[in-house]
């Protein structure tokens, strides 16, 4: 039986993403988070206000869906647990306790046959000169089990350094709370991550993997596809399968890999979710990882993870948001030519927007998205058929309305693109890349 009432816990912007895809699939969600005015319950049927530990709200929770799932790891094991009483949770708390604690995490992967950088976990300061030894090498990561991200909860230890000063700069003194992982520093030559869907029938749908590159710790970039020989993707894709095999998966994971300078796959760490390296399947798959969640959480089959289009995806990250003068709307694959010259002339202070829904018209989500923006002067609507044939006639009135509410700097949006023609071809393929520059550069750098 397909369930029609999806619960979510937690509402961030990946509960955010599942909701939208939910509705596209005629799913309603119920949004369950400590935090007031989150993402997701901006735009789910439901929301819950009520901390994790609350057992009436969330026995309610619990009663007002046919299925739960959550947006992210470090959802409390108690709530999941004490939820799969009363309704179905995707994935199932045995998942979830692998993925909250790194030596859990590794010594599944390991005892799998998924190989990772050797590690040891670490329970006095002696314990990290100890690992050095056992690793051969002058310098390992110290990591907290738990609870880290982003590059927090870490750190980088070398032989010589303070060992009582480094565990005690993780690990507060009197608290037996918090415990260590040490693991060795590989040579990799990239960072790279797949993700995985499986449904209640056991059929499974692998994306290609993505290349990462991160930024202080977070990532900034993924590249689909990794530039990797078809020999490493494979391999990447068995891991995949072989996790989602091994923990019964219902719902969608993903992985982290290293690869290394003599051609060897290491896992990093695994995420029971959506990842923030899947959020190019929106734009550039018939079906998305959010979509995928929805589907094999709600007893649908999963869907086909076909890659239609490469891509790109670059992350706006804290003060970036603030350079952005211009945002550029399109639709379609301009996208993509708009994002390449974007990178390739390292412009920073435009935001490129992809609308594939005119209607109805997402005028409050766009408001949202374009509120992220304090420093907006101008919004572009970019297109590549002539002006009389594209969307430019429907969406720019729509647009307008969207700036006033707004009520900034911005209030007409700009047109870049071909002028009107009588032909939306524009002749010998010489004509059409001169006339495809133009109107991207028009886009983003107001060269009228």
């Amino acid at each position: 039986m397909i369930h029609k009432k999806l619960g979510i816990l937690g509402g961030g912007q990946l509960g955010r993403m599942a909701s939208l895809a939910a509705s596209r699939l005629g799913i309603k969600t119920h949004i369950y988070a400590p935090e007031e005015n989150c993402p997701g319950a901006q735009v789910a049927t439901w929301f819950t206000q009520a901390e994790y530990d609350d057992t009436k709200a969330l026995k309610a929770f619990a009663d007002s869906v046919d299925a739960i799932t959550y947006e992210f790891e470090n959802i409390p094991l108690d709530t999941v647990r004490f939820l799969q009483q009363y309704c179905e949770v995707s994935p199932n708390d045995r998942l979830l306790e692998i993925a909250q604690d790194r030596i859990k995490e590794k010594k599944f992967l390991n005892d799998i046959g998924i190989e990772t950088a050797r590690w040891q976990e670490v329970t006095s300061p002696d314990g990290i000169a100890d690992a050095l030894s056992a690793f051969k090498q002058n310098e390992c990561i110290l990591k907290t089990t738990r609870m880290g991200y982003d590059g927090k909860g870490q750190m980088r230890f070398k032989l010589g350094d303070d060992t009582i000063h480094a565990y005690h700069s993780l690990v507060p003194e009197r608290s037996s709370k918090i415990q260590l992982i040490a693991e060795e520093i590989v040579d990799f030559s990239c960072e790279v991550s797949v993700v995985i869907a499986r449904d209640k029938l056991g059929q499974t749908a692998v994306y290609t993997p993505v290349l990462n590159e991160h930024r202080d710790h977070i990532l900034y970039k993924t590249t689909a596809p990794a530039p990797i020989p078809s020999a490493q993707m494979e391999t990447i894709k068995k891991k995949a399968e072989l996790l989602a095999g091994s923990v019964d998966l219902i719902g969608v994971l993903a992985i982290e890999l290293f690869i290394t300078t003599d051609g060897k796959i290491l896992a990093n760490e695994i995420a029971p979710r959506p990842h923030n390296s899947g959020h190019w399947t929106i734009d550039a798959c018939s079906c998305s990882q959010f979509e995928q969640q929805v589907r094999t959480v709600c007893s649908l089959n999963v869907g086909h993870p076909h890659r239609h289009s490469d891509a790109v995806m670059v992350n706006l990250i804290g003060d970036d948001v603030k350079k952005v003068k211009r945002v550029v709307l399109c639709s379609g694959k301009v996208y993509y030519d708009l994002l390449e010259e974007r990178e390739s002339q390292k412009i920073k202070d435009v935001a490129i927007l992809r609308l594939e829904q005119y209607y109805p018209f997402p005028d409050v989500d766009l408001t949202e998205e374009l509120k992220g923006y304090p420093k907006l002067e101008e919004v572009v609507w970019c297109q590549e058929e002539p002006e009389n044939m594209g969307a430019w006639f429907f969406v720019d009135r729509r647009i307008e309305a969207v700036l006033a509410k707004l009520g900034g700097k911005a209030t007409r949006p700009l047109y870049a693109g071909r002028p009107a023609a009588a032909s939306p071809a524009a002749g010998y393929p010489k004509a059409h890349k001169r006339k495809q520059q133009a109107l991207v550069d028009q886009a983003l750098k107001g060269e009228y």
